[in-house]
């Protein structure tokens, strides 16, 4: 009702008054995390240039339940309110996530990767600043063994988000080169196997979201495979890259796929038998 409506500014003072108390505030940001996600519509765009400064400031402190409370509200704030969240609210929280995105904590990580899928849907020209250090820890997380579940589902979706946003310098080429680059860099393998799945993974992801690139980048892993002067590790790379890639997309129109695969039985490598099995 009107009256209502009247006491709404008021209220959210109060709000802006808890979010600053160390006390209330775990309390407050679970509060503003149901109300931006109500189906009520309640205007919260009022508060937001002063209270999402104070978010992003929480995601620096030591209280795990905060950050991860934080990241819930920040997430529902940005689609609840998009038209409302200036590219200045969005560098603060920004600023922030490079901290957060680790193998140390991967609910956090998860969470700063599903804000970061959100901030790519609804203001994809955000996209063009992560190019520097939340990029590097993204790409170090997908090359940790302890990847997995949630985590590594966030990582496809968001690989999925960003190159379907078309980030001038973040386009598939761009980030097929960021992910298999330092296993075509190094002549020794990585330190674990299970970060090639994962990369592997992460390529499909992208190529089910640029499906016309598939053919090109398949028929470059099948000459991967074939290629004598291959590493193991590239070997191992483009195999699990080709069952990932065909697993979602129709690789019948490869003529050497079949070949090349069973040629692969006879490496001396157990992990690309392995890799040719998979």
């Amino acid at each position: 009702c009107s009256s209502d409506l009247a006491d709404l500014p008021g209220t959210l003072l109060i709000f802006l008054e808890r979010l600053k108390n160390e006390i209330t505030r775990l309390t407050t940001v679970k509060a503003l995390t149901l109300i931006a996600g109500s189906q009520l519509h309640i205007d919260l765009r009022p508060m937001l240039a002063e209270a999402v400064p104070i978010l992003a400031s929480f995601l620096r402190k030591n209280q795990r339940a905060l950050k991860l409370g934080t990241l819930a509200a920040l997430d529902i704030l940005v689609q609840s309110y998009s038209d409302s969240v200036t590219p200045a609210m969005i560098d603060a929280v920004l600023a922030e996530l490079p901290a957060l995105i680790s193998e140390s904590d991967m609910h956090v990580s998860q969470m700063a990767i599903s804000f970061l899928t959100t901030l790519a849907r609804v203001h994809p020209e955000a996209l063009s600043k992560i190019s520097g250090a939340i990029l590097t820890e993204l790409m170090a997380l997908v090359r940790s063994p302890l990847l997995q579940g949630g985590a590594l589902a966030a990582m496809l979706d968001f690989f999925q988000a960003l190159v379907g946003t078309g980030t001038a310098s973040l386009g598939y080429m761009d980030l097929l080169r960021m992910l298999t680059g330092p296993v075509y860099a190094q002549s020794s393998a990585l330190a674990h196997k299970q970060s090639y799945y994962s990369i592997a993974k992460c390529v499909a992801a992208l190529t089910r979201a640029c499906p016309k690139e598939g053919p090109a980048v398949v028929g470059q892993f099948i000459q991967d495979v074939k290629n004598s002067r291959s590493t193991d590790s590239i070997r191992l790379l483009a195999l699990l890259a080709l069952g990932e890639v065909g697993h979602h997309l129709d690789l019948s129109a490869q003529p050497e796929l079949k070949a090349v695969i069973l040629d692969a039985f006879s490496s001396a490598s157990e992990e690309v038998k392995s890799a040719a099995s998979y």
